[in-house]
């Protein structure tokens, strides 16, 4: 092998992180556009949200409502997740998000590893930590990579990395409102909010 070739993939790989690098989209980016998107004003009292889940080459593997109550305690934002999938599944996340500083919180949960980390500038909102999924008998730890952006008073898009080994493994897409459910799905609306008290 010529001397030159591992040389030229080693300055490839190098300008592939450089590039990686530059390309990163850092939450402060999003400051001072509009619409402002206060994430404790916006989730609290109920929200409505439907998503699916995509693995590695696109394909849906899972579609889910779920329905959270939000409220203030003490200065904690506290986002009351309850999650039912298309295959029947139920399931239920309580973020607890206490603010550091005019922009960013430290967010926990019981199937999340330590402390989420998030700020929220302009429109937008980003949320990364390592979040327990289990997967048949075994537990797998996924970094989540979670960005929401406020659309208009009501809506707000939310596109999330599920990554390990460094590699992205899967996508969930979600659109959130406040707006009340139609009335063809006013039954699920009902069997949340029983659920849910």
């Amino acid at each position: 092998m010529s001397p030159l070739k591992p040389l030229r993939l080693l300055l490839l790989i190098l300008v592939m992180l450089v590039l990686t690098a530059c390309g990163h989209v850092r939450v402060q980016h999003f400051d001072g556009r509009e619409p402002e998107f206060s994430v404790a004003e916006y989730f609290q009292g109920e929200t409505w949200g439907w998503g699916m889940v995509q693995d590695y080459r696109g394909r849906i593997t899972r579609q889910f409502t779920v329905y959270i109550q939000g409220y203030m305690d003490g200065d904690v934002l506290v986002l009351d997740e309850d999650f039912l999938f298309s295959d029947g599944e139920e399931s239920k996340r309580v973020w607890r998000l206490k603010p550091v500083d005019q922009h960013c919180y430290v967010g926990t949960a019981h199937d999340v590893v330590g402390e989420g980390r998030a700020c929220n500038y302009g429109d937008a909102f980003h949320l990364t930590y390592r979040l327990k999924v289990p997967i048949g008998e075994r537990e797998w730890v996924f970094s989540m990579d979670d960005w929401m952006y406020l659309q208009d008073n009501q809506v707000v898009f939310n596109r999330t990395r599920m990554r390990k080994w460094g590699l992205t493994l899967g996508n969930i897409t979600l659109t959130f409102t406040k707006q009340p459910l139609a009335n063809n799905n006013q039954d699920e609306a009902e069997g949340f909010q029983r659920s849910a008290q």
